[in-house]
């Protein structure tokens, strides 16, 4: 047996890991079963660092459990990976709206809508956010002073 061999059926079952791995975390997330797809994603991540499709499944658990701050953290993750994944950065940006964080979340869409220039959720966010803060700030200036 070769050295080389082996390697090569190590690369093998690490990617038979991955793909049976990524198939029960998508199940488990089509079941609602988050927690644990969660687990199954991190546990793919191990594996397979720089899997960029398990890194964005697993941001857009993260923010379904409400877990905002962590969600922005594998969204940047992703985009390190990715910078034009703009399902990455559309999601992302609604993170940092429910952040409060709304200049960054503006530059989110944006660059998405840079990217993809149709992208109606994009393009529906970025309105629904200006839309909220044009409200906002009319109301702060009906406000009794």
């Amino acid at each position: 047996m070769s050295f080389r061999g082996s390697e090569e059926r190590a690369a093998e079952v690490n990617a038979d890991d991955i793909f049976v791995l990524s198939s029960q975390a998508l199940e488990l997330y089509r079941q609602q079963r988050l927690e644990e797809a969660l687990a199954v994603f991190d546990k793919l991540l191990a594996l397979s660092p720089n899997a960029v499709e398990a890194h964005y499944n697993r941001a857009t658990i993260l923010g379904s459990l409400d877990r905002f701050d962590e969600a922005l953290t594998s969204y940047d993750k992703v985009l390190a990976l990715k910078p034009d994944f703009v399902f990455a950065l559309n999601n992302r940006g609604w993170l940092l709206q429910k952040l409060r964080r709304y200049d960054d979340a503006l530059a989110s869409y944006d660059k998405a809508l840079a990217i993809a220039p149709d992208y109606t959720a994009a393009k529906g966010n970025r309105d629904l956010l200006l839309r909220a803060q044009k409200q906002a700030a009319g109301a702060a200036a009906d406000a009794p002073t």
